[in-house]
């Protein structure tokens, strides 16, 4: 009798682990997926502060007159922007068919001073942008086909090599004019004031199968 006691208790631990396994086996892919999502959504927060970073420091160089339209300040931002896309290399060398922008933007409301410099006379009622924030210079790093700045998308022979527009144009063409409803509009900004803007957007094809697979962000200054 002990023998057989012995033998059923055995059957019965056994006949648990079955059970286990096939609990384990049900709920594993749940907990995979549960897991891998965990896991890409920290890669995403990481990728999302890096991208902000990246656009207070390209924000805070601009307002301080470093000259992007210079290839090696533009590796500095691509240093930056290494391993998410913008950069091809350790030195920074720009990918112009990456994963990453950064678009720099230089904003003034036109006043008398820019009238007058693009040869409009007082009271300057000819000057077609006379009291509107138009776009005084425009510079883009990385690959521009990723987005168009939602600032404004000046017309591509209005800009000079250094990314400036002359008096002449930013006075009189219309598609430097900054959309209404844009963020840069909100600051109110007199005649003759203007304002930096800086935008980065970077697509994460890695993590396409989720919603939010892409980061993108801006500063005013």
């Amino acid at each position: 009798m002990p023998t057989v006691a012995k033998q059923s208790n055995s059957h019965q631990h056994g006949r648990q682990e079955g059970f286990a396994i096939l609990e384990f086996a049900a709920v594993a892919p749940f907990l995979v997926i549960v897991l891998l999502g965990v896991v890409s959504i920290g890669f995403m927060l990481s990728r999302s502060i890096q991208v902000s970073q990246i656009t207070r420091d390209a924000a805070h160089m601009f307002f301080d007159g470093v000259d992007f339209s210079v290839i090696g300040n533009q590796k500095v931002i691509g240093r930056l922007g290494l391993g998410i896309g913008l950069a091809s290399d350790s030195s920074g060398t720009i990918d112009t068919a990456g994963n990453g922008v950064v678009i720099l933007t230089q904003m003034i409301v036109v006043g008398g001073g820019q009238c007058a410099a693009a040869g409009y006379p007082s009271p300057y009622s000819a000057c077609p942008n006379y009291h509107q924030l138009v776009i005084e210079k425009r510079i883009v790093i990385g690959n521009s086909d990723l987005r168009s700045s939602s600032f404004g998308a000046p017309l591509t022979t209005l800009i000079q090599p250094d990314g400036s527009l002359r008096p002449v144009d930013y006075c009189n063409d219309a598609s430097v004019l900054v959309p209404t409803g844009a963020p840069p509009l909100s600051l109110g900004l007199a005649d003759g004031q203007y304002t930096y803007g800086v935008e980065s957007y970077f697509r994460m094809p890695a993590f396409s199968q989720f919603l939010s697979k892409d980061s993108y962000s801006f500063i005013l200054m």
